[in-house]
């Protein structure tokens, strides 16, 4: 089960950045998807450091844990 809800959350970063909304943090030379590592039962989101795509992030995961029901624990999450 939690694999498809990763496969998931993984579609909805790429749609972002496909968007516009998020962006890679690394310029790559060809299209890739937008980096969202997931080990078990943890989420490593990499992204800029940019207060408009980290209000998108939160907004999205947000949104993700509304409809599937999984909880982001804020409390284990940091910016570095």
């Amino acid at each position: 089960m939690f694999v498809l809800t990763a496969d998931f959350l993984q579609i909805l970063g790429n749609r972002a950045k496909d968007m516009g909304l998020l962006s890679l943090p690394i310029p790559m030379q060809m299209d890739t998807d937008f980096p969202i590592v997931q080990y078990v039962d943890d989420t490593l989101i990499i992204m800029e450091r940019d207060p408009r795509q980290l209000f998108f992030v939160k907004t999205l995961l947000y949104n993700f844990s509304e409809s599937i029901g999984l909880k982001v624990n804020y409390s284990k999450s940091a910016s570095q």
